[in-house]
């Protein structure tokens, strides 16, 4: 089963990412929440990508597909790891 987790503002989904690991998805949602606190966080778990649009029938869903957070660290981070920059201590 997959973690969905999607963010909503006054316009309808602001960013929508999915993963198979409970706490990341507990993580971000949490992130978001304090990151976004004028949006509506939702962290659900769904069999399907469907069983999950279907759950949330006040969302217009076209045109947006979950990104994964297999690559990602944080929500207030849209660097990759491999992109981060190095930082010399001394």
């Amino acid at each position: 089963m997959s973690y969905y987790i999607l963010l909503r503002d006054r316009e309808g989904v602001a960013g929508l990412w999915t993963t198979n690991d409970g706490v990341t998805a507990t993580r971000w949602g949490l992130e978001l929440s304090l990151t976004y606190p004028g949006c509506g966080v939702v962290v659900r778990k769904a069999a399907t990508w469907s069983a999950f649009v279907d759950s949330e029938p006040t969302v217009d869903f076209t045109g947006h597909v979950a990104e994964s957070l297999a690559e990602r660290r944080s929500p207030r981070s849209d660097r990759q790891p491999a992109d981060a920059p190095s930082v010399a201590v001394g």
